[in-house]
């Protein structure tokens, strides 16, 4: 059990959380033409005529028909595709709640950030003890990125939280390399991460990374092939709900197959989604300075103790998955939002080395330079997510626009 002062810290920060996003929900950017729109109109049409209603959605973007029930004559193809079911389903039930409008979008999306938050703390607290679980539940929970995420009508944060969720099972898996109950809450949470974004199946490879490591780099008895399986599994319990979602394995081959060439002929993508792969290091600077430098200055001073045994199993794992995901998005398409699972690693790596730091301090003091420290993270990352998000009234993180906002870039 947690001790009390730091229960009653965690539930008070998930509080002001949710005050935060309720309170700037109702000036919240929506684009009704644009994703969130698509959204709404998928999962209205679920809320209201049931999961049969699947093929219908595929078939008619597949075909490029759903633009004609939004006001502007865009390609379906520049928008998202039906098969985000997990995210659609879920929408679907908010809607059926709160009524078909944005703002039930919205509602999901900042459960989804409180939800997060206590994923984090919970498995921090499990692994790296009460002061740094509550440190990171505080600097994630007030990430500008996943703060502004959480006010939107689209599907990041909810992504966000599968993949968090998973990538702290799969963690503990690793941890446990025996367990078998362990690799099976892994695979459902990875599953379920997988039918929200389709892009979370990139996770494999790090994962997989991170077993081979364990296995062959530090000695550990580590099963291969369980870990294969569990790898494996997910996505293949993943095919029976797509296909019966798209109606038959052709109607789904078909979707795939305009998601992967539709963006090379989108000019919003073309213009500002292109670059090398350091713009989301450039975006994560323009968005959280603070965090996103300690986190390079945690990377170093992980690489400057390389001997064996020598890096503690959270940073060693987190470094080498966000260091994965990095170079696999390098060759995808640049938006900051794309890579949210990033966020997380990338604090957890700059508190540990801020927490280092402060291990030469004496105790009393150490908490103290501690406590002020994160909580001049907090407060500069807020200040951030009002200039950005709300002053701002940003919608998609781009480049230009995170540039502009800092004034590195002209206004006009």
């Amino acid at each position: 059990m947690p001790q009390l002062p730091y229960l009653a810290a965690i539930f008070g920060l998930l509080g002001l959380l949710t005050w935060i996003l309720a309170a700037t929900l109702p000036g919240a950017v929506y684009s009704p033409t644009s994703d969130d729109g698509y959204y709404l109109h998928f999962a209205s049409v679920i809320e209201r005529d049931g999961l049969t209603a699947f093929p219908g959605l595929f078939a008619a973007w597949n075909s490029d028909s759903v633009q004609a029930a939004f006001p502007l004559n865009r390609p379906s193809h520049w928008h998202p595709p039906p098969y985000r079911i997990a995210f659609i389903l879920v929408s679907a039930l908010f809607v059926k709640a709160f009524g078909a409008s944005l703002t039930s979008l919205s509602i999901v999306s900042a459960a989804s950030h409180v939800a997060t938050t206590w994923i984090n703390w919970f498995f921090a607290r499990r692994h790296m003890g009460e002061g740094f679980a509550l440190a990171l539940a505080a600097v994630c929970g007030f990430s500008p990125l996943l703060l502004g995420l959480g006010t939107l009508a689209l599907m990041d944060s909810f992504a966000c939280l599968g993949v968090t969720l998973a990538t702290w099972l799969f963690f503990e898996a690793l941890k446990a390399p025996r367990s078998v109950l362990r690799k099976v809450w892994f695979g459902v949470a990875f599953a379920l991460a997988i039918l929200t974004k389709e892009l979370s199946v990139l996770c494999v490879l790090p994962f997989a990374a991170c077993v081979l490591v364990e296995r062959f780099a530090r000695g550990r008895d580590v099963p291969l092939v369980p870990f294969a399986l569990a790898l494996a599994c997910p996505g293949l319990a993943t095919m029976p709900p797509f296909v019966l979602g798209a109606g038959g394995l052709a109607p789904l081959l078909e979707t795939v197959r305009i998601v992967l060439t539709a963006p090379r002929g989108m000019p919003y993508a073309i213009e500002n989604c292109s670059g090398p792969w350091y713009r989301y290091l450039i975006d994560y600077f323009c968005l959280s300075p603070f965090s996103t430098l300690c986190a390079l200055f945690g990377v170093g001073a992980l690489l400057q103790s390389p001997e064996r045994g020598a890096w503690p199993a959270p940073r060693r794992f987190f470094a080498l998955f966000g260091a994965l995901l990095l170079l696999e998005h390098a060759f995808l398409i640049k938006n900051v939002r794309y890579l949210v699972a990033l966020d997380m690693p990338m604090r957890l790596l700059a508190l540990a080395w801020l927490f280092e730091l402060a291990m030469r301090l004496r105790v009393p003091v150490q908490r103290l330079v501690l406590a002020a420290v994160v909580g001049a993270s907090c407060l500069l990352d807020f200040q951030s997510f009002r200039h950005f998000w709300v002053d701002l009234k940003g919608y998609d993180p781009v480049s230009v626009d995170l540039l502009r906002a800092r004034d590195i870039l002209p206004r006009h």
